[in-house]
């Protein structure tokens, strides 16, 4: 284990301190400036995940669709239909 070596000699010198806490915030700043992303990103599938979750929002402010308490079938089918209308409609 060339590492635990590597440790065991540091730390025998005393040129690390071990007590060093990382402040999260510090971390994520810096990662942030750098523009870091976290291994196996894929850009598009972001954005497609995105718009997904934006438009499902969107159709929670209706409290009809936010709360389904439809007790028929073509009603709890149809409001959700209605709701995209209406938001397809304004935009």
């Amino acid at each position: 284990m060339p590492l635990r070596r590597i440790q065991a000699e540091v730390d025998a010198a005393g040129e690390i301190d071990w007590d060093v806490s990382v402040d999260s915030t510090s971390v994520r700043a810096h990662h942030h400036a750098a523009a870091v992303r976290p291994p196996g990103f894929d850009r598009e599938r972001y954005r497609k995940r995105n718009a997904v979750v934006r438009a499902i929002n969107r159709l929670k402010t209706f409290r009809a669709v936010a709360t389904r308490f439809d007790k028929r079938g073509y009603m709890y089918l149809g409001t959700p239909t209605v709701a995209a209308l209406a938001i397809w409609l304004r935009s």
